[in-house]
């Protein structure tokens, strides 16, 4: 399991890149 900081730095950064191809 990775750390709670890395898993939600992954989250963050995979909502991002979703929302970014969105546009």
């Amino acid at each position: 399991m990775f750390p709670p900081s890395n898993w939600l730095a992954a989250s963050f950064r995979s909502s991002f890149l979703c929302f970014y191809r969105h546009f």
